[in-house]
């Protein structure tokens, strides 16, 4: 086990130990297998890799794989093993809980589904057991909470609710001959061990826990001498189970590991004494420190920008970005990390307006794209009549009837825009735009007969692809999932939709969620009304996230987790606020944080410990280091992040001049 510390560059340092080990095979380290908990890190190792083995004139690696714990174990299932995706599994419980409408109540099923769908995936990495009988769960809960009979009804409920459909969906994929996602990744994980030769050796890094399988697994390998376990951070027991250390020892704890106690600088000092939080009052820890420590040691180091709103503090974060690069090469890598998608779309678009490339590693949800707004533009259309609005943004949409010349197209949707919906108080329905557009075409004379004709074959397609979805969208009757897929995707594929999206990144992913939601199809066809088809296309949209093609750039825009084992020449902690940093880690809604720790299933402590152990190593990752957050917003002040209001800094201000190189 190696103890990197917080301020030291993780990534270097294995890129070091791995080419000092295993040099007398260079450049062949196919037997070399690395784990990295965040995919991203693998093309900067990779480039710290080569860098080091170039000391010894090799100028190229081969066969040396990187990948992620997940990636290792899915590669290792035997052939009898039929995975169930996570959107199939999802369709066997909406079942499964249609079976129990006394159950679900008027809880949304969807909704009850993705809740259950945690728990269970939490229960099975965890190696919870159910008891077979209800009454004995009910028992079990009961004694954990610690109560009697005021909440004996509630808890039946939910004791009932939680057993009924882990049973009835562990016996639907029985059924189906299934195996859920993590029950397959724990069997690949044991199997592999039984694969794995003596030759090969295995370096893992960025892990802050492990669950009980994979602590067997390097446990074992550990045994074997072929494992070297990387943890980044203090190498030092935590004082509290709410620690920026607490994930660290908590794995330190569950492998007898000992520690490292390495000799620190005074600004780590100075970030161990903040976070410290049982040993004294912080007033009192800053006190003694200051004795200790006569110049602050966040002076040169550490700044914080207040902003009056988003788009302030948007603006100062391009701004110090664009500062930095005018510096040349002092600054090669430069990060922004942040939870706040909203302001990171606005500061990508700031930066991109000032030509500064920016490779994105956390992209958004695939529903805020171009192209999934056309689709929820026309489902809008079949449900509203064609509403004005909602025809307009899909007649603007540049995946539309592709085979049309733009330019003219834009000119008739202009037209159509100004003569029929404004002038002639056209609003819905597609006949009564072909009427309008014929009346005013007889009265006013100034449609050309190319025009009229476009408008007229357009508003005709658009109906003639609208009828089958309208149809079901009356009936309110059910039909199966795979039936609406295919009238959805015909609609599509005659609104030219289909092939337009063939060549837009975005488009090509939405082409990939629903060749995904056709393959739950056909392993659960539900049967599903409108509202329900309509409610699992959107989630679906919502929970994928997109990413476009990575440029090699030097800055970069992450989350929180996303920025684990890496270090900076410069760093932007962005949107420091409490809704942010910790952010709303919300609370299960099945079992009490007492229930979950008797189940060993994670509560809130260790969750936000695990967001905590993220922003600490960041004060650490880059020699230069801003912080920002909104101080108000429309006037309403705005709470900071209780983690960055234990740090004593000054605020300190920028100013956007009005000059300043374009990057």
């Amino acid at each position: 086990v190696h103890w990197v510390n917080y301020h030291d560059d993780a990534l270097a340092y294995l890129a070091q130990l791995i080419i000092n080990e295993q040099k007398d095979h260079l450049p062949d380290l196919s037997h070399v297998h690395i784990i990295i908990s965040e995919p991203s890190a693998a093309a900067t190792l990779r480039y710290q890799l080569l860098r080091r083995a170039a000391h010894y004139d090799v100028t190229a690696l081969l066969g040396i794989h990187i990948e992620t714990l997940k990636e290792w174990a899915y590669r290792h299932l035997t052939d009898n093993i039929k995975l169930c995706d996570p959107h199939s599994q999802e369709l066997i419980l909406i079942e499964a809980l249609n079976q129990y409408p006394d159950l679900l109540g008027s809880t949304s099923p969807w909704v009850m589904a993705e809740n259950l769908l945690s728990l269970f995936s939490e229960l099975t990495l965890k190696h919870v057991q159910l008891p077979d009988s209800p009454d004995d769960f009910i028992a079990q809960l009961q004694q954990a909470y610690g109560d009697s009979s005021q909440q004996f009804s509630a808890l039946g409920r939910e004791a009932k609710l939680v057993h009924t459909l882990w049973q009835a969906w562990h016996t639907q994929l029985q059924d189906e001959g299934l195996s859920d996602t993590n029950s397959a990744y724990l069997y690949g994980l044991a199997n592999s061990l039984d694969e794995v030769n003596d030759k090969q050796f295995f370096y893992l890094a960025g892990f802050e826990q492990f669950n009980p399988a994979e602590l067997d697994w390097v446990q074992t390998l550990i045994n074997r001498n072929q494992l070297r376990l990387l943890l980044h951070g203090n190498g030092k027991p935590a004082n509290t189970n709410y620690h920026p250390d607490a994930p660290l020892t908590t794995i330190s704890q569950q492998l007898s590991l000992s520690y490292a106690v390495t000799k620190k600088s005074p600004y780590t000092e100075f970030i161990d004494n903040v976070f410290d939080i049982n040993t004294s009052p912080l007033q009192q820890r800053a006190s003694n420190f200051q004795l200790q420590v006569e110049n602050s040691p966040v002076k040169n180091n550490l700044a914080v920008y207040a902003a009056n709103n988003t788009e302030n503090e948007a603006h100062a974060i391009e701004l110090q970005i664009r500062r930095w690069l005018s510096k040349g090469d002092k600054y090669q890598r430069i990060a922004v990390v942040t939870e706040n998608r909203r302001l990171a779309r606005r500061v990508r678009a700031l930066l991109e307006r000032s030509q500064v490339e920016i490779q994105d590693a956390s992209g958004w949800a695939l529903s805020t794209t171009s192209a999934a707004a056309t689709i929820e533009r026309w489902f809008e259309c079949i449900e509203e009549d064609f509403d004005y609005l909602a025809l307009l943004d899909l007649l603007k949409s540049p995946f539309l009837f592709t085979d049309i010349d733009r330019d003219n197209f834009k000119k008739v949707v202009y037209r159509f825009e100004q003569d029929i919906v404004r002038h002639e108080n056209v609003s819905r329905n597609i006949e009564r735009y072909q009427h309008a557009l014929l009346t005013r075409r007889d009265r006013l004379a100034n449609w050309s007969t190319e025009s009229y004709s476009l408008l007229k074959n357009t508003l005709t397609r658009l109906d003639a692809a609208a009828q089958p979805l309208k149809a079901v969208f009356a009936s309110k009757k059910k039909e199966t999932a795979s039936d609406l897929l295919q009238l959805f995707t015909e609609s599509i594929e005659n609104l030219g939709v289909f092939t337009a999206f063939e060549s837009d990144m975005a488009g090509q992913r939405f082409l990939h969620a629903l060749t995904e939601l056709k393959t739950a199809a056909n392993t659960i066809n539900l049967p599903m009304n409108w509202l329900e088809f309509r409610t699992w296309i959107g989630r679906h949209l919502e929970r994928i996230n997109f990413q476009p093609v990575r440029q090699s750039s030097s800055v970069q825009l992450m989350g929180l987790s996303q920025s684990r084992l890496q270090k900076f020449d410069a760093l932007i902690i962005a949107g420091a606020e409490q809704e942010y940093l910790p952010g709303r880690v919300s609370p299960s809604p099945f079992f009490n944080e007492a229930v979950r720790q008797e189940l060993n299933l994670a509560t809130l402590t260790v969750k936000l410990s695990e967001r905590l152990h993220h922003f600490r190593r960041l004060l650490e990752s880059a020699p230069r280091i801003l912080i920002t957050l909104r101080s108000e917003e429309n006037g309403e002040p705005i709470t900071a992040s209780p983690w960055l209001d234990a740090i004593p800094v000054s605020y300190t201000h920028l100013t956007l001049p009005t000059t300043l190189p374009r990057c």
